[in-house]
C-alpha cells in the first residue's frame, strides 16, 4: 500500500472511507479473511528523505550550483518532522469461499491429480505439493485484483506482492536485525 496520490480533505476522506469499506466488503464474504497492520519506522524515514534527495542533488551538480549544505541541512532535519509509513494488507482465501459445485469439482480435479502423479503425498513428514485447490487460487487473485482495482479507482496506489517478498517484509517488522 503505496499511498493516496492526492490531498485529502473531509469531503475526499469521507469518498475513500466509503469507498474502502466497499473494497474490504469485497473480502468480508465466507471463506476469506484480511488482516491489515500498520507501520513506521522513524530510521527509514531518514532513508527515504535520503533517496528523495539524489535527483534534486543530480539536477543541482548538473546546473553547477553548490547547494550542499542547504540540502544537508535540510536533510538532517526533515526526518524530526517525518516517518515512514507502511501499511500490508494480506487476504487469506479458504475453501469455505468456493460453492458447493466448485468445492466439489476441485477435490475431483485435486484426486485425479494425485492419482495421476504416484506421488506418495499421504507422508505426514513431507508438504503435500499436490494440496492446492487452483480454483481456489483463481477465486483468490480474481478477489484480490478486485480489491485492487476498487482501491485504484480512488487514486490509492498499491500493489500485490510476491509472496516470498511479503514473507520478507513480515520477518523485517519483526526482526529488522536478523532480516
Amino acid at each position: 500500500f503505496d499511498g493516496v496520490k492526492k490531498l485529502v480533505g473531509n469531503e475526499e476522506f469521507e469518498e475513500l472511507l466509503s469507498g474502502y469499506m466497499s473494497a474490504f466488503g469485497s473480502l468480508s464474504s465466507p471463506g476469506r479473511a484480511f488482516q491489515v497492520v500498520f507501520a513506521y519506522d522513524q530510521e527509514k524515514g531518514a532513508e527515504a528523505i535520503r533517496k528523495n534527495f539524489i535527483p534534486a542533488r543530480q539536477t543541482i551538480k548538473n546546473i553547477g550550483l553548490d547547494l550542499d549544505d542547504l540540502l544537508d541541512e535540510k536533510e538532517h532535519r526533515l526526518p524530526l518532522f517525518c516517518t515512514e509509513e507502511r501499511v500490508f494488507i494480506a487476504v487469506w482465501t479458504r475453501p469455505a469461499s468456493l460453492t458447493t459445485e466448485q468445492s466439489k469439482r476441485a477435490y475431483k480435479e485435486q484426486s485425479e491429480n494425485i492419482a495421476k502423479s504416484k506421488l506418495s503425498v499421504y507422508n505426514p513428514t513431507i508438504q503435500n505439493i499436490l494440496a492446492g485447490l487452483p480454483a481456489l487460487r483463481e477465486d483468490h487473485d480474481s478477489k484480490v485484483q478486485s480489491f485492487v482495482d476498487t482501491c485504484s479507482s480512488l487514486g490509492v496506489r498499491l500493489h500485490v506482492m510476491p509472496v516470498h517478498k511479503a514473507l520478507h517484509a513480515i520477518r523485517e517488522e519483526n526482526d529488522p536485525q536478523f532480516t
